[in-house]
């Protein structure tokens, strides 16, 4: 048990300092997003007095458009080589989203917050994911996605748990809002002085020979099984709703304000 321990410790330690950047500033991204989702919807519905169809609306555009976004980033990934630029870029607009919802006044606001934010997880998602595979040998490729993963997932029940902790002494939801700003800011000072990206080879003649480009013929020579998985994937998301209404029903069924603001890091 010690000696798996030990190992355990010595991969995570060997890991490049890059990858320990991306996860970490993953995690402080995490520990934002769920402290500022926590509040939200108490925040729309009784701080800004939007209705309950409202929410769910802003909320489905935006995790939409979060969706679009992860498969445009794949592509100009592979097109651009380079992880770390279209990385920032994602971290910047989810920093700059968050001062946008704290200061909106009405639906219009709230709306543009919510719709950078989820364009920005988008964006981050597949240059995030291809940096911590690329960045190691194929040996530690495991551990370095499961690395990022892990502190990702810790920092979701993290800032669940500060949150459920933080009501305890405060209702004002506008300055519980603007702690949970502070560690997405934080996120991209990590990204920005710490990960360090493999020189990409300059490419020679002909360059557009030697990018990956999307073609017609890429989607016909998908297999049945791959398109099958699609359409499954489509019918239960098509199911799920924003945790925001199982937050707000917890308050309606009386349960501790603490309990249900920290709700998500249960799940």
């Amino acid at each position: 048990m010690a000696s798996n321990s030990t190992n355990l410790f010595q991969t995570a330690k060997s890991l490049p300092k890059g990858v320990w950047a991306v996860s970490i500033s993953m995690m402080l991204i995490a520990i934002s997003t769920t402290m500022v989702f926590s509040i939200s919807p108490f925040f729309i519905t009784q701080v800004l007095g939007l209705s309950f169809i409202s929410l769910g609306i802003m909320e489905g555009i935006s995790e939409g458009l979060s969706f679009f976004a992860k498969l445009a980033s794949g592509f100009a990934g592979d097109f651009f080589r380079r992880k770390k630029p279209p990385l920032v870029i994602g971290v910047a607009m989810a920093t700059i989203s968050k001062p946008i919802f704290i200061l909106a006044g009405g639906a219009g606001m709230i709306m543009v917050s919510k719709v950078i934010e989820r364009i920005s997880n988008g964006i981050m998602a597949t240059p995030r994911d291809a940096y911590c595979a690329e960045e190691v040998t194929a040996v530690k490729r495991g551990s370095s996605l499961g690395l990022m993963m892990s502190l990702k997932t810790f920092g979701c029940a993290l800032g669940s748990f500060i949150i459920g902790g933080l009501i305890l002494f405060t209702d004002d939801y506008r300055f519980l809002l603007w702690i949970g700003f502070v560690p997405c800011f934080l996120s991209l000072i990590v990204l920005l002085y710490y990960m360090k990206e493999k020189r990409v080879e300059k490419m020679e003649a002909h360059p557009e020979k030697k990018r990956s480009t999307l073609k017609k013929s890429d989607f016909k020579g998908l297999k049945a099984r791959y398109w099958s998985l699609v359409v499954i994937a489509t019918i239960f998301m098509a199911a799920r709703f924003s945790d925001g209404f199982l937050i707000l029903r917890m308050q309606e069924l009386g349960a501790p304000k603490w309990l249900y603001m920290s709700t998500i890091g249960f799940f």
